[in-house]
């Protein structure tokens, strides 16, 4: 699942305009005009607003459209893209801005005609300047939705391309040994993927599992935190990461060495719950810690330091997702 926000660049709207007019000065310092006076400049003054115009026409457009179809993306991107901008919003600014593009060239073509019938020099340059300020004031009109494409571009690119495989999210209070516990079972160093309602970016880890590649995600700073304290920004991105879960895994801290009473654990497991409504495996980390107190009934007691319990967690991971096979929007 390939994250389609990755060619999305709008510039920044003061830059996008300080390098159209440089563009336009330095384009007549590269051309041999040979004729009279008055046709050298009028051949001036149209390669000025030839090149203007089409620097802002091709980067307004071209900013707008690396957004691709929000419409058709992978349902995950979709819930984060509503979660930060709105998804109304967003293709709002698409459409506004494609529409501002299309103005400076219908401009364009005007201001060119004008100049082909001007007689004098003094006229063509005040047409040219005259399409410079009609064309530079649709950008400055159209700033808010530039900066929102602008903005929007810089964090959308940067998330995660997500693979299409069974997919298993660690959760759990914070310091419980998530981290670890995915470096256990996965036998590598997590990748750190931007995601923007994490405190440190998503934890991603892969291995295979009875034969078929698994994908785990720890999400610190935003599933090791009560229901109440999160904001309705990252309770959307709760859903987009339910999206992607087809199995979660609670990791107790029955040493409580890590600050949470097993009674605050047990109120995170209930949320946890009824935020994904997915299978579940309770494991207990921190097994070999000397006076922890024994783990809640049922929940496996693992070490991430030890590799105590891993194997044994692999093979019910492997039976969950088998047993009860979740059917997620694509």
């Amino acid at each position: 699942m390939h994250n389609p926000f990755k060619g999305s660049r709008m510039p920044e709207h003061k830059q996008l305009v300080e390098l159209s007019l440089a563009a336009a000065s330095k384009a007549i310092e590269k051309e041999k005009f040979e004729d009279t006076t008055v046709e050298r400049a009028r051949q001036k003054e149209g390669m000025r607003i030839k090149t203007l115009g089409s620097n802002l026409h091709d980067s307004l457009k071209d900013g707008a459209r690396g957004f691709s179809d929000v419409s058709h993306a992978p349902e995950v991107y979709k819930e984060l893209v509503e979660a930060l901008y709105g998804l109304r919003t967003l293709t709002g600014a698409q459409t506004a801005v494609i529409h501002a593009a299309n103005r400076i060239k219908q401009m364009q073509m005007f201001y060119l005609n004008k100049l082909g019938a001007a007689r004098h020099t003094q006229d063509m340059r005040r047409i040219r300047k005259e399409y410079f300020g009609r064309a530079i004031g649709v950008v400055k009109q159209n700033k808010k939705g530039i900066t929102l494409l602008h903005n929007a571009g810089q964090l959308l690119r940067k998330l995660p391309d997500f693979e299409s495989v069974p997919t298993v999210i660690i959760a759990g209070l914070p310091n419980v040994g998530k981290t670890s516990l995915l470096k256990a079972i996965t036998g590598s160093e997590p990748e750190v993927a931007i995601y923007p309602f994490t405190t440190r970016g998503l934890m991603l880890g892969y291995t295979e599992l009875g034969h078929k590649r698994m994908q785990f995600i720890d999400t610190p700073g935003l599933l090791d935190r009560p229901l109440a304290k999160r904001n309705p920004i990252e309770r959307q991105a709760i859903v987009a990461l339910r999206l992607l879960a087809d199995l979660i895994i609670y990791v107790w801290d029955p040493s409580e060495t890590a600050g949470y009473t097993l009674e605050q654990q047990a109120s995170q497991l209930q949320e946890i719950r009824k935020s994904f409504k997915r299978p579940v495996i309770e494991v207990a980390n921190k097994s070999d810690i000397v006076g922890s107190r024994p783990a809640p009934e049922g929940v496996l007691a693992v070490s991430s330091t030890e590799g105590t319990g891993i194997e044994q967690l692999k093979v019910l991971i492997n039976g969950k997702l088998k047993a009860e096979p979740v059917v997620k929007p694509s």
